[in-house]
């Protein structure tokens, strides 16, 4: 027979127990270039939204876009690329989360301007044209007139950009084309060279809410954090990105 104390205490944790509401899930499909910040901002969010739980799911942009046109579930997209994130229907009209910017990177810090470093690489790797990436990687050389030149030195198209900086830390390569944000996360293991100011080089980060989310509904309250809290600006701040209310 349990003592009056035993007994009390187990009562005590099994109301405990009984009143602990289920958690509320939250289902974002988010862009691969967005990994980083995302993973700081679940814990952020989840430490002040005890009842609410993110779940993350990370692909391409073009992958999680087909995927929510084929009836997977997702409360909010994030793509790097606008005409992905136009292709789904029953979200909100997206809106600019945050911009980055197209980077060269090489192993050699010799090499001070772009057009310097591929007119003497011999191994350039890119992200395919149908990655966002591999779009912007595409239109600003272009932009820059050197297109031609790259396209014979490319010795791989890769299917994310993170598989560019990979490739480059591991010296498979004399040239790639990543985000800033990526090479920032190379730890100095590869040297960085920007574009040119008058080539378009500046990539945008694009985030809609499925419309069936009531305005007070977990989701919209994610949505809300995400968009508009200052502890998410600060996070894409610290990681190398500009929040939108802070672009020029």
């Amino acid at each position: 027979m349990l003592s009056p104390i035993v007994s009390g205490l187990f009562v005590a944790l099994t109301l405990a127990g009984c009143s602990d509401e289920p958690k509320s899930h939250v289902t974002l499909f988010v862009c691969s270039s967005m990994t980083h910040p995302l993973m700081e901002i679940e814990t952020a969010f989840e430490l002040t939204h005890p009842s609410i739980d993110l779940e993350l799911i990370y692909a391409g942009s073009q992958t999680l876009a087909m995927q929510i046109n084929e009836g997977a579930d997702a409360d909010i997209f994030i793509s790097a690329n606008l005409v992905q994130i136009q292709r789904i229907s029953g979200f909100t009209e997206p809106t600019v989360l945050v911009e980055n910017q197209l980077v060269a990177i090489t192993a050699n810090s010799d090499f001070t301007t772009v057009v310097e470093v591929i007119h003497s690489a011999t191994q350039i790797l890119v992200a395919h044209q149908d990655v966002p990436a591999g779009q912007y990687t595409h239109d600003a050389l272009v932009q820059l007139g050197v297109w031609e030149t790259t396209k014979h030195k490319i010795v791989s198209y890769e299917h994310s950009v993170q598989a560019v900086l990979t490739k480059m830390v591991m010296a498979q390569a004399d040239l790639g084309f990543v985000y800033r944000t990526d090479a920032a996360n190379a730890n100095d293991r590869v040297h960085t060279i920007e574009f040119p100011s008058n080539i378009s080089a500046t990539t945008q980060t694009w985030v809609a809410l499925k419309t069936d989310n009531e305005p007070d509904s977990p989701a919209a309250i994610a949505y809300a954090y995400i968009t508009e809290s200052i502890d998410a600006q600060r996070i894409y701040t610290n990681l190398g990105f500009t929040p939108i209310k802070d672009a020029p």
